[in-house]
């Protein structure tokens, strides 16, 4: 099983010196270069003057955590200031293995945050860089736009904070294990203060630098195109619940189906972001913050399934490739995804009252949710009803009438997770036999006759 890294890892990795402050980086949807977002005053030629020329590109200094990996240092092949704030967009090579994107919620008063980053007093070449970072814990005291106040609750000395500025302020969200990047520190609000209080810039003012350049936004980057989500299908954790001598019986099939998107998925025309700019209505749900829609997790589920109506939609398996147009998916499918390890009992609100006004009749509602799989991969009608009465007990006319709609049209409710253990895993028998790579078109056929129930009818 792979090594999973935990939050502070995840930061350290994303942590780099820049000049003699601090600096993130992240990937913008574009797999040409990456960024380092900094504070604008580590770029300048005097940067204590705010109308200071920048240094070029080559006069800056830019040091990634671990200075003792094979390449430390990054070379900025060009820097993108803010025309008014302290921040500032230093673009360098495709930097692979970036992982923490942006926090898209506005920051509320008394949020708590991480800063991380190279304070100067800790500065010493003749140590690893490793050994120079630091982190503190904040807690947001004045959520305005453009500058965001914290409290600093350690209250540091002036030596402590310096070279913060350009570190990243980051939003850990515990339960899920996961991390964003919510803005920018650029400097000490005042040091008669003794540095209790800290200023930032929100991440959302790196649009304005984005848009005036034209450069790439910050979005992930599998929302660019499919290809990037091609090593991401039928992951590991689908089938690590099954003991590892068994794997031998299904492992070539997931070889296959992985196989078939990695050679047909550049022919996919629409990528993840336009397909989300259009089909919002398809894919949210109620209070669902917009941002979650741009998880890997579901769009690799899309994929699986574009993969799998490949498989069931055409007559020659001989002759199988990935359909280029994926529009229709939204009239014949909704997809509920929601960001939770919980079973979708405890968000049968959610899941209940999705509008399905543009799904055909015969649609199917694809269901992400949970780590662990069902009884069956179709959730029951008795099961439905009884949603619909505790909503009926709770809610609104209009959100009772949702329920109804999905019950009496009877779509039918297909948890993703279930359906993959039902036709493959729990199936794996009729599988090995047909081990042989000269049995592909085999393995296929007997894919189309298990998925061809759930998917087709």
């Amino acid at each position: 099983m792979s090594y999973i890294k935990n939050i502070s890892d995840i930061i350290k990795d994303h942590t780099v010196v820049v000049e003699k402050g601090s600096g993130v980086l992240i990937q913008p949807m574009t797999n040409e270069y990456s960024y380092i977002l900094t504070a604008k005053h580590n770029l300048q030629v005097v940067p204590s003057d705010a109308g200071s020329d920048l240094k070029k590109c080559d006069q800056i200094d830019l040091t990634t955590f671990n200075n003792e990996s094979s390449d430390p240092n990054l070379t900025a092949l060009a820097v993108y200031p803010h025309e008014t704030l302290d921040i500032a967009i230093i673009r360098i090579d495709f930097y692979s293995d970036l992982s923490i994107c942006t926090y898209q919620n506005n920051l509320l008063l008394d949020d708590e945050l991480r800063l991380y980053g190279y304070p100067g007093n800790r500065i010493d070449r003749r140590k690893p860089t490793c050994d120079w970072i630091s982190n503190y814990k904040l807690e947001v005291q004045d959520p305005a736009k453009d500058n965001v106040t914290f409290r600093n609750a350690s209250v540091a000395p002036q030596e402590e904070i310096e070279g913060f500025s350009g570190g990243g302020l980051f939003y850990i969200n515990d339960a899920q294990n996961k991390v964003f990047l919510a803005g920018i520190e650029y400097a000490m609000e005042s040091g008669s203060e003794l540095n209790e209080r800290l200023a930032g810039i929100p991440i959302a003012a790196f649009e304005d630098i984005i848009k005036k350049y034209s450069i790439a936004l910050l979005k992930p980057l599998h929302l660019s195109a499919f290809k990037h989500l091609k090593d991401t299908i039928f992951p590991q954790r689908y089938y690590e619940h099954l003991a590892e001598f068994k794997w031998e019986d299904f492992s070539h099939v997931i070889d296959i189906l992985k196989r078939l998107a990695n050679d047909s998925v550049n022919g996919i025309s629409l990528s993840p972001e336009k397909i989300l700019k259009e089909n919002q209505h398809a894919l949210r749900v109620k209070n669902q913050q917009l941002s979650t829609l741009e998880n890997e997790r579901l769009w690799s589920v899309i994929l699986e399934l574009i993969v799998m109506k490949s498989i069931l939609d055409v007559d020659d398996l001989n002759e199988l490739e990935l359909t280029s147009d994926v529009n229709y998916l939204f009239n014949d499918f909704r997809f509920v995804y929601l960001d939770t390890d919980k079973g979708w009992e405890a968000h049968y609100e959610e899941i209940m009252t999705i509008n399905t006004d543009t799904l055909n009749d015969d649609g199917k509602i694809i269901l992400i949710v949970g780590g662990d799989r069902l009884t069956k991969a179709i959730i029951s009608q008795e099961d439905i009803e009884e949603v619909i009465d505790n909503i009926s007990n709770a809610n609104s006319n209009e959100y009772i009438d949702n329920a109804t709609r999905i019950s009496d049209k009877k779509f039918p409710i297909i948890h993703w997770l279930s359906l993959h253990d039902e036709c493959i895993f729990q199936k794996r028998a009729s599988y090995s036999e047909w081990k042989s790579a000269r049995h592909s078109v085999k393995n296929l056929e007997v894919l189309k006759q298990h998925y061809e129930p759930y998917l087709n009818k």
